[in-house]
């Protein structure tokens, strides 16, 4: 006969602190649908917007090739255009953010609108 495990011996259930993010099994199984949903909406937007285009010219796409490289690249320019200055007014409130949590000053948001 064995002699039980001690407490401290006894496999955790829970996954180290260390495991990432990325390493989660659900999230791996979510990836493929994110990326579908995310090239679904560029394509759409880019479809969306040539289509726009070319009917204030009273041009009409009969709508032929469905699948254009043209309403990707389109739909990629649509997509970033908005998501750059929303990264950099995030990036530049961490960067405050930060900054004050080090050396805590009053009149915080008077410090995010004038960085300096």
């Amino acid at each position: 006969m064995t002699a039980p495990l001690p407490s401290s011996a006894s496999p955790s259930p829970t996954p180290p602190k260390f495991a990432g993010f990325l390493l989660n099994p659900d999230i791996a199984r979510t990836i493929p649908y994110w990326f579908i949903a995310t090239v679904g909406l560029v394509y759409a937007s880019g479809f969306i917007v040539v289509t726009m285009f070319l009917e204030t010219y009273g041009l009409r796409d009969l709508g032929t090739d469905l699948w254009k490289a043209r309403y990707i690249h389109v739909g990629v320019l649509c997509s970033v255009f908005p998501i750059v200055p929303v990264i950099s007014a995030y990036l530049l409130y961490k960067m405050v953010r930060t900054r004050h949590d080090e050396v805590p000053r009053p009149c915080f948001w008077l410090r995010v609108s004038n960085v300096t």
